[in-house]
């Protein structure tokens, strides 16, 4: 491939965060993150997986060089997905 062309979307808000959790409890974090995949609705991005940071100075030190199920979410700011105040 030498080129790729897509169109591009206005998006004034979005909301996103991460959760880490002991590595211990991986399988069932994951678990529970594939389970409530299946509830949500289709504008909602997420992914789950076991993120393996390297030992180096530039990560701070409770998370360098060690093993965490990692649970992401996005989704675009609408009336139905803001937080209420």
């Amino acid at each position: 491939m030498t080129a790729i062309e897509f169109n591009l979307f206005p998006i004034t808000e979005v909301y996103a965060g991460h959760l880490f959790f002991p590595v211990e409890r991986a399988a069932e974090v994951l678990r529970a993150w594939r389970d409530w995949t299946e509830t949500v609705p289709d504008e909602i991005t997420s992914v789950g997986r076991i993120l393996q940071l390297p030992p180096i100075e530039e990560i701070p030190e409770p998370f360098r060089g060690k093993s965490w199920p990692c649970c992401r979410r996005s989704t675009r700011a609408t009336i139905s997905t803001k937080p209420s105040a």
